[in-house]
């Protein structure tokens, strides 16, 4: 909402300028077509839009963009002193002076202009502002005007107030004195002849520019520009948008326009305030909060809002990932020579986990990595890093044996014959600590295919590493060739059978 701005359509100068009223509306009538709207206001950015008027009621939302400024100048081409005054015998003609901004200056508004007249002739004259983008730079198109002024002839400048008009400009431009009277009733327009000839001014002879020269008639025509000049939008040019840090502070880099105040927010809240030295640059050390911090600089003149920079993110994480190694288990004895490792990690800004130096599949917050062991203790480290450089490490050991166990000196040796009531004994050696059973694996036939085959019956270690067991005949049993085997496992699981060189002749007679 913007009162008091000004609308006006280009193509049509029988419409009359209007303003936006204390609720920045407006109402414009005008004859069906298509037009340029221009639209200019105090402290904004002026725009031009195009507009179809037709024979329905259009409303127009419409907006300008703010003009933060600072540092009032007075753009000089003359020495100040007046040389006598100049006028067309006709009204329609002009001068202008060709404005650049200083060096290091890229853009401002143009607040008004100061015209110097002599103390004769009329008083009524009117402003015109133009690029410089004609025929080899001579005055183009005209950006804002004409602007109707009355002339001051006391000696002292006129200062022709342009605020309303919201002329930026970026480059060099002219400003232009044009004669809306004939001869004597118009205002005599000073000029320097004194001073040093700045080939800065220019004629406009009904409608037709053309630099001036310097003879002893012409001078420097005493016309002088008022601008203020755009407060540099606050840029944070350190650290950059998406870094991530585990140190709790950092430091804040950035330029602005110079001997300006700078506010720093972090996530909407303000919580430093900075100036900016002469070389448009500012510098000062943030605390952060965990997680996302949203940094942004606000520009003030005076007190007064002007502008802000981009807003960037700086992630704080100084916290280590959570890692969990849910298989194996620390201290299991295992007898393979591969296996998954798996565990859970929980880290925002996690980066890889690795498993004994190898980068670990991860899916959602589970990782798993394949690993080769060796017979004996093995040590399983799982390391979870982030972008930050948080680091926690896990580690497991297993016991490791995918050897079997050995079987020697088996017996029975040789065929054994027992009747009901009878024992053969069975024995063997192996390793220490082994759990040690047997079977009598019937042949299938008759009565003794009732009798299982697998029924695993226990061995005692009864010396080290030295198993015995017993078998006793039944006078159901009656078998020719019954083989004895046993089968030795170890703490690992793994597993040996063997089956003895004597066979079990049951109840033959």
């Amino acid at each position: 909402m913007i009162e008091g701005a000004t609308l006006q359509l280009k193509e049509d100068a029988n419409v009359t300028p209007i303003k936006t009223d204390d609720h920045g509306k407006f109402n414009l009538t005008a004859y069906e077509g298509k037009y340029t709207l221009k639209i200019a206001a105090q402290g904004y950015h002026g725009k031009e839009t195009g507009l179809t008027v037709d024979d329905t009621t259009s409303n127009l939302n419409l907006s300008l963009q703010p003009f933060y400024s600072y540092e009032e100048d007075e753009l000089i081409y003359d020495d100040g002193t007046g040389d006598g005054g100049s006028r067309f015998h006709e009204a329609g003609s002009g001068w202008g002076v060709r404005m650049s901004l200083p060096e290091g200056k890229d853009k401002a508004m143009v607040t008004g202009g100061k015209f110097l007249f002599s103390k004769s002739g009329g008083e009524a004259f009117q402003v015109e502002v133009y690029d410089a983008n004609g025929l080899g730079g001579a005055p183009g198109e005209r950006i804002a005007g004409p602007i109707d002024a009355t002339a001051i002839k006391n000696g002292e400048w006129t200062i022709v107030d342009l605020r309303n008009e919201g002329i930026v400009v970026e480059d060099d431009f002219y400003l232009a004195y044009m004669q809306i009277e004939d001869g004597r009733g118009a205002p005599m327009l000073q000029q320097d002849k004194s001073g040093p000839f700045t080939e800065r001014s220019w004629e406009n002879f009904h409608g037709n520019w053309y630099q001036l020269e310097s003879n002893f008639l012409t001078g420097n025509k005493m016309i002088r520009a008022l601008v203020e000049y755009e407060v540099d939008q606050p840029i944070i040019t350190s650290p950059q948008d998406g870094d991530m840090t585990k140190e709790d502070e950092v430091v804040v880099k950035g330029t602005a326009t110079p001997n300006t105040e700078i506010k720093l927010v972090n996530n909407k809240e303000e919580i430093e305030q900075v100036n900016v030295n002469d070389n448009g640059e500012f510098n000062t050390t943030l605390a952060l909060g965990q997680g996302e911090n949203q940094l942004k600089a606000v520009s003030y003149v005076e007190d007064t809002y002007a502008g802000e920079s981009e807003t960037i993110t700086v992630i704080l994480d100084n916290q280590n990932p959570d890692l969990t190694i849910e298989t194996p288990k620390n201290g299991e004895k295992i007898n393979r020579e591969t296996i998954i490792v798996e565990g859970t990690v929980h880290d925002k800004q996690l980066d890889a986990v690795e498993v004994n130096g190898q980068k670990a599949e991860i899916n959602g917050n589970s990782y798993s990595q394949r690993v080769l062991l060796e017979n004996g203790e093995n040590e399983i480290e799982v390391v979870a890093k982030d972008k930050v450089g948080n680091v926690t490490n896990e580690t497991v050991t297993v016991d490791v044996n995918y050897h079997s166990p050995n079987i020697k000196n088996l017996s029975p040796s040789e065929d054994v014959f027992i009747n009901s009531g009878e024992s053969v004994k069975i024995e063997f050696d192996s390793e220490l600590g082994q759990r040690a059973v047997f079977m009598i694996q019937m042949p299938l036939t008759g009565y003794n295919s009732l009798i299982s085959s697998q029924t695993e019956l226990p061995l005692m270690e009864m010396s080290d590493g030295h198993y015995v067991g017993y078998w006793t005949a039944s006078k159901q049993a009656v078998a020719e060739g019954a083989v004895i085997e046993v089968k030795v496992t170890d703490n690992y699981g793994n597993q040996t059978y063997k089956k003895a060189n004597g066979k079990l002749y049951i109840n033959v007679d």
